[in-house]
């Protein structure tokens, strides 16, 4: 919601990310600064904007200097994201699939690629897994101002862990270190 982030909810976040989890968050569907609406606007958050089919923001997405990253969230008449549903209309009947677009839509594509990158190396820190994810985002196809670095890109990501465990394996083997025999 628009309000500054609450004590309790950073004191949640300061404490998952110490051990060792990455907070994803979706900016919010607002078409406004990111920097007013929680839990995107506290501290160690990576906070994701929705880009349309063409790659640019999608014009509901909250955007801004605290944005980290882009993912697919589709756009209001297009580009929507097939999820999971409730298939009540008044209320709860049971599990179905619909196409939704949000923010909502945008940050689980990038919990998934954090998650694929986990299961490759368990070890990578919160810091280290959000310049993996950043770095390797691709550029935006359209201006994205506020959008952050670009959009999550899963290959990529996963090449560049890849690369650098080869590097870091390589460095350690001409470093003398010997493996058990």
């Amino acid at each position: 919601g628009r309000t500054a982030c609450p004590k309790t909810l950073q004191a949640a976040i300061t404490g998952a990310v110490a051990r060792g989890t990455i907070v994803v968050t979706a900016s919010g569907n607002d078409g406004l600064d990111a920097r007013g609406d929680t839990p995107g606007n506290c501290t160690g958050v990576l906070n994701v904007v929705a880009t349309a089919g063409d790659g640019s923001r999608a014009p509901y997405s909250n955007y801004g200097p605290n944005v980290g990253i882009s993912a697919p969230g589709g756009a209001v008449t297009a580009d929507a994201i097939l999820s999971t549903v409730d298939r009540g209309r008044r209320g709860p009947t049971g599990p179905g699939y619909g196409l939704m677009v949000g923010t909502s839509m945008a940050a689980p594509h990038v919990s998934g690629v954090a998650a694929l990158l986990l299961a490759a190396e368990p070890s990578l820190t919160p810091a280290q897994l959000r310049q993996l994810l950043v770095s390797t985002a691709k550029p935006f196809p359209r201006t994205c101002g506020g959008c952050g670095s670009g959009i999550v890109d899963a290959p990529a990501a996963l090449a560049a862990l890849t690369d650098a465990t080869k590097r870091t394996t390589k460095s350690t083997t001409k470093s003398g270190t010997r493996q058990g025999r």
